[in-house]
């Protein structure tokens, strides 16, 4: 009867790890996403361009122009920024408009060495002309008019789906949930009578549930696309990186298990 009830909590604290997990990498997934759908969609517009400008190789094009963006974060920044402020105006709290003017610049700017590089050479009149556009108030205008029709034409379920996602991400539930793991492995320690036999069952836990988000996930999300048809590409980064740690954290935990008592008999002695 002890090693079933020891084996239902076990089980419990994997399934509340595995959904730390999805709270904790929910929102950078998110911000991940977008950055890649806005750098391939920059990508696509630069590329045929050029291609259609010059007499450069399109895909030699595309490569120097991926590996750009792929070393500024600017784009995931300003992502992460205003997927902020966007979910705080649908949340009706207060927020200024949203005024995208500096990373308009900034992308304006960063793009205009790779034109140079394929001997497209923006003249100063025009660049003034991109640069007052960026800073201009139309941009922010449509921009803050798009954020607040989108809010406006939010159905009841859109509205509740929103307040379970503002609630899963909450920082309340991740402490009610490290809260709630804490306490089971208090009650398999007393079950087991040992102040570090837990380490075993909470090592094991890791190990599944890293191995749910680092790997699983990946291959069900990629499944599911392919079934769909789509060619929208999903980052995995923060999950795969929260579910190798958990594995590493899992593994050492059960190796101190192991050698815990080897050292305590070695005291004895």
């Amino acid at each position: 009867m002890k090693k079933i009830l020891i084996s239902i909590l076990t089980l419990i604290i994997t399934l509340a790890l595995i959904v730390l997990g999805l709270t904790i990498n929910l929102k950078s997934m998110i911000v991940d996403t977008t950055d890649i759908i806005l750098k391939r969609e920059i990508t696509n517009q630069i590329t045929d361009y050029l291609a259609d400008n010059t007499n450069y190789n399109k895909e030699d094009i595309k490569k120097s122009i991926d590996k750009f963006l792929n070393e500024d974060e600017l784009i995931k920044k300003t992502v992460d920024k205003y997927m902020n402020k966007f979910m705080d105006v649908l949340n009706d709290k207060e927020v200024t408009d949203l005024d995208l003017s500096l990373e308009l610049e900034s992308i304006i700017n960063g793009c205009e060495p790779i034109l140079k590089e394929y001997g497209v050479t923006i003249s100063e009149e025009s660049k003034k002309e991109l640069l007052d556009a960026a800073r201009g108030e139309e941009i922010n205008k449509t921009f803050n008019e798009s954020v607040m029709e989108f809010k406006n034409d939010m159905t009841s379920e859109d509205k509740e789906i929103l307040n379970i996602f503002n609630f899963i991400t909450s920082t309340s539930f991740k402490l009610m949930l490290i809260g709630g793991i804490v306490i089971l492995l208090g009650f398999i320690a007393l079950l087991k009578k040992s102040f570090y036999k837990w380490l075993s069952n909470f090592g094991g836990a890791l190990i599944f549930s890293g191995i749910v988000l680092g790997i699983l996930i990946h291959l069900l999300l990629d499944t599911l696309m392919k079934e769909m048809g789509t060619d929208i590409i999903i980052s995995y980064s923060s999950f795969s990186t929260y579910g190798y740690v958990s594995i590493g954290i899992g593994v050492i935990l059960i190796i101190i298990n192991i050698f815990i008592p080897k050292m305590i008999n070695k005291i004895k002695k």
